[in-house]
């Protein structure tokens, strides 16, 4: 059955950041020039910041 005319405005998608992130030390450096735990906290600062941040080097690649 439909709901029209209910007087509800149909629901929308919202997008929510990510309250937390799992603890794991993977050093990510973000294209804004700062280091995050990992690749979580990268894309959870970018959120709520509303910002496009990305990873731009990981520990793995970085020379010893």
């Amino acid at each position: 059955e439909s709901e029209e005319g209910g007087g509800e405005e149909p629901s929308r998608g919202e997008c929510v950041c990510q309250e937390r992130c799992r603890p794991s030390f993977v050093p990510v450096c973000g294209s804004d020039g700062n280091f995050y735990e990992n690749h979580c906290e990268v894309y959870r600062t970018a959120c709520l910041q509303r910002r496009r941040i990305y990873a731009v080097h990981i520990k793995s690649d970085w020379p010893v």
